[in-house]
């Protein structure tokens, strides 16, 4: 597998907090504001669909560890914008540089690394009796 990936790629997407998003949703005795495992899930998705046009057809990537710090609350209505930025390419390991904001600046930030897998032989490994 030969892999043209270079740091340096960059996604921006933006997108709407809805209720579902918020913490609230996991359970009432939380806040109504975004939840930090939303906005894992937004950032592993901008980084996700940023390099998915460079990989082969077959392949693809997996989170594997994202060091993030949730600096403040955003509630119900308002866009967000998560940034990811390519800022390392190791064989099959991606690493990314991730913020979100709003219109009033710096809501999260993460590293986030990535790795390259061939989607048939990860659905082999998931599939099988052992992994569990």
């Amino acid at each position: 597998m030969i892999i043209h990936i270079k740091p340096g790629i960059k996604k921006k997407l933006t997108r709407k907090v809805t209720p579902d998003d918020t913490a609230s949703a996991f359970g009432k005795e939380h806040m109504p504001v975004l939840a930090t495992a939303k906005i894992v899930a937004f950032m592993e998705h901008t980084a996700l669909t940023s390099v998915q046009e460079y990989l082969p057809q077959g392949y693809s990537s997996v989170g594997t560890q994202i060091n993030l710090s949730h600096y403040k609350p955003v509630p119900a209505g308002k866009k967000v914008s998560c940034l990811s930025c390519l800022t390392e390419v190791e064989g099959r390991r991606l690493v990314f540089d991730i913020s979100l904001r709003d219109h009033s600046g710096l809501i999260a930030n993460a590293t986030h690394t990535r790795m390259i897998i061939n989607n048939e032989a990860f659905e082999r490994m998931i599939n099988r009796d052992d992994v569990n």
